[in-house]
């Protein structure tokens, strides 16, 4: 009847190793986890520094708009010009233009410039949501590793408790010192 009490032994102990080899593969996806995590925070970081730091009118956005109304004031200076010349008005007419031109584009910047603190604030918004997503992915991390480790010292545990009944099973012995 002996040899009852050793085939589980040797069941237990095969149990604990086979345990410990899947914490072991456990924790190296964890640490694989780890450092997807950390390369996305890394990069959320970066792009917004990048983005929330670029002045909105260095947009491509922002540039193109400038450069449209630039093209626009220009055109629209030529026919003036060019219409003042044919019909002979006078300078307060062409001054007026001027100031109704520049006016326009003035409005433009100041649009464009609420637009970039909009810009800003989309931008503060969607690194907060990473930085709120990558703060949960780190936690479960945390608390997988956590688990892992305490999963890890029971087997050891069991293995030790495991190993010390089989060496009583195989010694004859009871494990109470008394033979």
């Amino acid at each position: 009847m002996a040899f009852v009490p050793i085939a589980m032994g040797v069941a237990a102990v095969g149990s604990a190793i086979g345990n410990m080899i899947s914490n072991r593969k456990r924790k190296k996806e964890l640490e694989k986890q780890q450092r997807l995590a950390d390369a996305e925070r890394s990069n959320n970081q970066a792009m917004y520094e990048k983005d929330y730091y670029t002045p909105y009118t260095e947009t491509t956005e922002a540039k193109a708009a400038l450069e449209t109304a630039r093209e626009h004031l220009a055109e629209d200076g030529k026919k003036s010009a060019h219409a003042s010349a044919i019909v002979g008005d006078s300078n307060e007419r062409s001054i007026a233009q001027k100031e109704a031109s520049n006016k326009a584009f003035t409005n433009l910047v100041r649009s464009i410039a609420g637009q970039g603190q909009s810009f800003k604030n989309a931008v503060r918004g969607q690194y907060l949501s990473g930085k709120a997503l990558n703060n949960q992915a780190q936690a479960s991390i945390s608390n997988a590793r956590a688990g892992v480790a305490k999963e890890s010292a029971e087997s050891w545990n069991n293995l030790f408790e495991n190993v010390m009944s089989l060496g009583m099973g195989l010694s004859g012995g009871t494990g109470t010192g008394k033979g």
